[in-house]
């Protein structure tokens, strides 16, 4: 066995023994560790779950292996509520995972559910956005970009960045440089903007409660 697979094995191991207990002490406490933040916390941070957690993903996207990492992802969004952290990340993760495990049309109907139940987040319509237009599927990608890029007076901003940069991807695609060249033009005056004024923040949303589309 190569190193490598011995590795992303161990980690898998990790992982799994991890869920294993979790589970066991939630027979004891159905209230324990509901939200992935609280078991550091409630562990008084011996075992840094969190890091772990982000460490793990890194290691399986690194070595390209989606199945297990789709396996991961869906683990993860049905042991914890998501009413205190934010899911954006994993959720992402998991529609590109279908995407690349030859389910295209599972990861766009993942993804339609998400930005029909986060009524309308950015990160959902970005992620909507460059599976219709992998799929080719650009009427369908217009209009998520329509949501959020209603006329040529739509500047670029924290809340709408990811869709412009979707949108980007989109026009390109589809051979309209006019419409590619403008969207850059306002991402860069608005990346322009943020420098003079330092960082901007994160852009996923706020952790807003979660229902798994399925």
């Amino acid at each position: 066995m190569e190193n490598g697979a011995l590795c992303r094995n161990l980690w898998l191991l990790a992982f799994h023994e991890m869920i294993m207990a979790l589970e066991t002490e939630r027979k004891i406490d159905g209230n324990f560790g509901r939200e992935l933040s609280e078991l550091d916390e409630e562990t008084d941070y011996q075992f840094l779950f969190y890091d772990f957690i982000l460490d793990l993903i890194y290691v399986l996207d690194s070595s390209r292996d989606c199945r297990d990492l789709l396996s991961v992802c869906e683990t993860l969004l049905e042991t914890f509520d998501w009413a205190k952290n934010d899911p954006t990340d994993i959720l992402t993760c998991y529609s590109e995972c279908l995407e690349n495990t030859g389910s295209a049309d599972k990861a766009i109907e993942f993804c339609r559910q998400w930005y029909e139940k986060s009524k309308g987040d950015q990160s959902a319509g970005a992620s909507l956005v460059y599976l219709f237009t992998r799929a080719r599927r650009f009427k369908e990608a217009e209009k998520v970009v329509g949501d959020f890029i209603m006329d040529d007076e739509c500047d670029c901003c924290e809340e709408n960045e990811h869709i412009f940069c979707a949108a980007s991807s989109l026009y390109q695609a589809e051979g309209d440089r006019v419409r590619m060249d403008w969207v850059n033009r306002k991402i860069d005056e608005y990346e322009q903007q943020e420098g003079n004024f330092g960082d901007g923040g994160d852009l996923s949303p706020d952790g807003d409660s979660y229902d798994d589309p399925d």
